[in-house]
């Protein structure tokens, strides 16, 4: 079964904040990875089913680990970082056995044993169940196709490196500005100005590396 889109997390802040978050073990699981320093961030898609979302800044924060909580699943993603257009080029990989290794002496049995059965094959959905899984100790080059064979514009590590270029806090301002002075052109200084504070609004609250 697929997993339903349903909003952006910017239009949903419960489902980013951890309210939603119920239960002793995954409030345990939940709050130990902020403590390891996963960070709540409402720059993420929000499936059907999911009650929060936390960002690991990884690699000097140029990757990240994604983890979603559902319902009936926990699913973790390893990918470029969101700061980056390039995020949405290269695929995503599978992070949930970093996660089990990661939480595998940091929490009580009962969240461990939760954790190792909402991480299960049969809970993920095709989406999920078709990446391909993330080798974190030895770093593995991966191409740009999935296990069922969906192809990615560029593979992992050329995502990676393009993403240290085109970040959005780079892109945005130069984009936005050259906007707004064609609106100012065209239609006067009042609609230059408010354009001008509105792309420095959404620069505010872009993504930059290492802080998702």
């Amino acid at each position: 079964m697929k997993r339903k889109f349903r909003t952006l997390g910017v239009f949903s802040k419960k489902r980013c904040d951890g309210s939603q978050i119920a239960g002793d073990q995954m409030s345990e699981l939940y709050n130990e990875l902020i403590n390891k320093g996963f960070r709540e961030t409402r720059w993420q898609y929000i499936f059907e089913g999911q009650i929060g979302g936390l960002v690991f800044p990884y690699n000097d924060g140029r990757n990240e680990v994604h983890v979603r909580f559902y319902s009936d699943r926990i699913f973790s993603e390893y990918e470029v970082g969101r700061s980056s257009f390039a995020h949405f080029l290269g695929p995503f990989l599978n992070a949930n056995p970093f996660l089990l290794d990661l939480l595998k002496d940091s929490v009580s049995d009962d969240s461990y044993a939760l954790l190792g059965e909402y991480t299960k094959q049969y809970r993920l959905k095709d989406e999920e169940n078709a990446l391909e899984d993330w080798d974190y100790q030895k770093q593995t080059p991966i191409g740009p196709a999935n296990r069922e064979g969906k192809r990615y514009l560029l593979n992992f590590e050329l995502a990676n490196s393009l993403g240290r270029f085109f970040q959005w806090k780079a892109v945005v301002p130069i984009t936005g500005v050259m906007i707004s002075v064609f609106l100012g052109l065209g239609l006067g200084l009042p609609v230059f100005l408010v354009s001008l504070l509105l792309v420095l609004f959404i620069y505010s609250k872009l993504p930059a590396m290492g802080c998702p």
